[in-house]
């Protein structure tokens, strides 16, 4: 019988420099296409150098939108939480809004989309951490008014409700959970009586303040500001949401934990750098009514995703895991809110007691999701 002769099976793996041999005549095949040492060291090189592309967008419009916010507040009756709920929580979750509806029309998946609007709201609340240890002047929790109890609270139910339809599955109605809907009725009432109550607040208070001397904005110039900042917040934080999911791909994780923290942590960026700004220009209300109203603007993304979404109900066909991610938005909401009631201004290496158990839930959170994300 004659002997064949074949060419050695080569298996190349991307992202070492070294080729790796298995034996030398297993089967019969076409030359491997020789990879160049260092190629994927060079490609992660040039994503990062996009990611810090992509977050200095954001930080730079999302500096001149809190600035543009703060100088809205100051010559206006509105009130740093009416900003910073409504108009900052509205632009700073744009990108949010676009990657959930992405990855249920073009993805199609129903676990990412949950993913990114759920861990979205975890990040946010760990940004209360963050801005705690960027002012240093005590919990920041306890530098801003109670009227910001209501909007957190507003935020646990209709985290709630998300969390009940992952429970109960209920039925769906013109292709549309339930629950997806009860969640757009429950947001614009539960809107409408924070915004009310915050501009019958603002009514009865009196300016004790002292006078501002800067010259005023042109409305106009005002307007156009925060639109041009709110547009290269959105184009960026899509930008930055694309970059991770690239660096998703390359990942062995699940995509409900690859969807909860890495592209949720691109997504806040823009909460991250008005925020800070925010803390930096001493309005503590605009930046925590920023993180309360953001999350109730995600949660409000869930019905529109839902609506996109044509294989079934969104939440329904959504994995069971995410059930810890609601539940621990739940846990971290009501922890903020606790340090907003008690405003105790002790802190331990810059952080108050609320934010460093913020910090330690999502940590703990967050290895949990993992080894979830990794067994599945």
């Amino acid at each position: 019988m004659a002997q064949h002769c074949y060419e050695p099976y080569v298996l190349r793996f991307e992202f070492a420099p070294q080729t790796r041999v298995w034996g030398s005549c297993m089967q019969e095949r076409a030359p491997a296409r020789h990879i160049v040492p260092g190629t994927a060291e060079v490609q992660m090189g040039i994503l990062i150098g996009k990611f810090v592309i992509a977050a200095a967008m954001v930080i730079g419009a999302g500096t001149g939108l809190a600035i543009l916010g703060n100088r809205l507040s100051d010559q206006t009756r509105l009130s740093g939480v009416w900003v910073g709920v409504l108009i900052l929580g509205l632009v700073t979750s744009l990108p949010e809004l676009v990657t959930a509806c992405g990855a249920v029309t073009i993805v199609g998946s129903p676990d990412l989309a949950m993913g990114i609007l759920l861990g979205s709201v975890l990040f946010n609340l760990l940004l209360i951490a963050v801005l705690d240890a960027f002012q240093g002047k005590g919990a920041i929790l306890g530098l801003v008014g109670r009227q910001h109890v209501l909007t957190g609270s507003a935020g646990i139910m209709l985290v709630a409700l998300c969390a009940a339809g992952i429970v109960v599955r209920f039925k769906t109605v013109g292709g549309v959970d339930l629950v997806s809907i009860l969640i757009a009725i429950a947001y614009l009432f539960l809107l409408r009586i924070v915004l009310t109550h915050e501009s019958r607040s603002a009514a009865g208070k009196e300016d004790t303040g002292p006078a501002d001397t800067r010259p005023r904005m042109r409305w106009t110039t005002l307007a156009g500001g925060i639109v041009l900042c709110g547009a290269v917040v959105v184009a960026a934080g899509l930008w930055l949401d694309h970059l991770a999911e690239e660096l998703a791909a390359t990942t062995v994780l699940g995509s409900g934990f690859i969807g909860t923290f890495l592209i949720a942590a691109a997504s806040s960026l823009p909460e991250l750098s008005v925020g800070i700004v925010a803390v930096r220009i001493g309005a503590y209300d605009m930046a925590v009514a920023n993180i309360f109203g953001s999350n109730m603007f995600n949660l409000a993304i869930i019905p529109v995703a839902d609506a996109l979404y044509r294989r079934g109900g969104l939440i329904s066909d959504a994995s069971p895991s995410h059930l810890v991610t609601a539940l621990l938005g739940i846990l971290l909401t009501g922890i903020a809110l606790f340090g907003v009631t008690c405003r105790s201004q002790r802190t331990i290496m810059r952080l108050g007691f609320s934010s460093i158990a913020i910090l330690l839930f999502y940590l703990a959170g967050a290895y949990l999701l993992f080894r979830m994300g990794v067994s599945h």
